[in-house]
């Protein structure tokens, strides 16, 4: 078999090029960004203060953080070209959940301007400029990611916020209906708590936890019910707790807008 020269490179300089093309958007973004928050001084945020999706966007920064240092330090520069790219995609959904907090905004910038001044030297330093800095940002030290702010459950939660939009986009859909309300159910308090003591007992088998279960009398009244509750939460795979109804409290707003009509619990 033979292979006409240059055919394999028909096909990859389009692919290329896409890529290439992709990277300047989103560096340009983050110029963007940069420049957005340039005057705003960077200050210490008050955590307690800070809403859902502050907390969420601060939590993916220090993740990010702690993965680009372990990247670095093993080579892995792709690692962190693909970090950025997550970095945009997480910009663009604090915004469209309301996100707006100008001191976390400049936080997120000037962190990452330290974090990508390796790869891309020369717009770092550009922008570290626009901050107002005196130094060079290649002198600066890396970020230090603070395990107080990497909470699992409010990444669980967005997640989990964002099927629920995706199921309601599909059942109207499927509808071909305009929703004038939408009424949203989630599961009986009692199975969180199962769910709970469930995460408190990861290395036991479903014989093992039941007994542990049915220790509280409360789950006595399910008791039928909370075998083949625990077989299902086990095939899935045991998360950390979330809770549903105030994900879906916090992001009621946004449903509200994404359908435009109101939302009700169920």
């Amino acid at each position: 078999m033979t292979v006409e020269p240059g055919f394999a490179g028909q096909k990859f300089i389009p692919q290329m090029l896409r890529k290439i093309e992709k990277v300047k958007d989103n560096l340009e973004k983050f110029y963007q960004l940069a420049q957005e928050v340039a005057d705003v001084p960077l200050e210490d945020l008050n955590y307690e203060e800070l809403s859902v999706i502050d907390k969420y966007f601060l939590h993916k920064l220090h993740k990010s953080i702690k993965i680009a240092d372990e990247s670095y330090s093993t080579f892995q520069l792709r690692k962190v070209g693909v970090l950025f790219y997550q970095l945009i995609n997480d910009l663009r959904w604090y915004r469209r959940r309301g996100g707006d907090n100008k001191k976390l905004l400049r936080l997120v910038a000037e962190t990452w301007t330290k974090i990508l001044a390796p790869i891309t030297p020369h717009l770092c330093e550009e922008i570290w400029e626009l901050f107002g800095k005196k130094t060079y940002v290649s002198l600066e030290t890396f970020p230090v990611a603070e395990e107080r702010y990497i909470d699992d459950t409010l990444e669980l939660g967005e997640e989990f916020l964002v099927s629920t939009i995706e199921d309601i986009k599909r059942i109207v859909e499927i509808a071909k209906i305009e929703p004038k309300r939408i009424y949203l159910y989630t599961a009986d308090s009692w199975k969180y708590e199962v769910l709970k003591i469930m995460n408190e007992n990861k290395d036991k088998s479903v014989k093992e936890l039941i007994p542990i279960i049915m220790k509280n009398q409360e789950f006595r009244r399910y008791g039928k019910e909370i075998p083949k509750l625990v077989r299902d939460l086990m095939e899935i795979g045991i998360k950390p707790v979330i809770n549903e109804e105030e994900v879906l409290k916090d992001g009621k707003s946004l449903i509200e807008r994404e359908f435009g009509c109101e939302v009700f619990k169920g």
